[in-house]
């Protein structure tokens, strides 16, 4: 659970509304410090095609304000574990250097 500015936000469920993009083939969607909101929300994507600006306008249209992630990176794969796991610890730390 990401916890931003007090409002519960399940890594989940933005990854299910990104994941209905055309051209987002994984998603991994995490939380990191941030000295005001507790934790601000960032997205790892893989997607052939298009952009960040248009996974951003895919966003503004499907996500409340508040679930929005603030930090997209489009990456070439995710970080998985040996046995198929997703490690949101390893995706949060793809964007350390941006906290």
């Amino acid at each position: 659970m990401i916890i931003r500015g007090g409002v519960n936000v399940a890594p989940q469920e933005i990854e299910a509304v990104l994941a209905r993009h055309p051209a987002v083939t994984e998603v991994a969607v995490a939380g990191i410090d941030h000295a005001i909101y507790g934790q601000e929300i960032v997205a790892a994507i893989v997607c052939s095609g298009v952009g960040e600006q248009e996974i951003r306008a895919f966003c503004i249209n499907n996500l409340a304000p508040e679930r929005r992630p603030r930090i997209i990176r489009i990456v070439r794969s995710l970080p998985y574990n040996a046995g198929g796991k997703l490690m949101r610890s390893a995706v949060a730390a793809m964007f350390s250097e941006d906290a």
